[in-house]
């Protein structure tokens, strides 16, 4: 298994974007990357500025709140 280690969620999501058209697999309609493993070094630093990715801060915080709800 692949461990990356990333400053940010920025950071996360900037290499996954630029990499998972390349090296990912097609899977039920979409592209996947199987036995990935990462870690966000600074988790509290969560925004993503990345343009393409149209980040939208409320929607962010209620799925966060959806998933801590359990």
């Amino acid at each position: 298994m692949i461990d990356y280690k990333f400053k940010n969620a920025d950071e996360a999501f900037t290499f996954y974007y630029g990499t998972i058209p390349y090296e990912g697999q097609k899977f039920d309609n979409t592209m996947a990357m199987f036995n990935q493993g990462f870690t966000i070094l600074n988790p509290t630093d969560r925004m993503i500025t990345n343009e393409t990715r149209e980040f939208n801060l409320e929607y962010a915080e209620a799925e966060w709140q959806w998933y801590l709800s359990g």
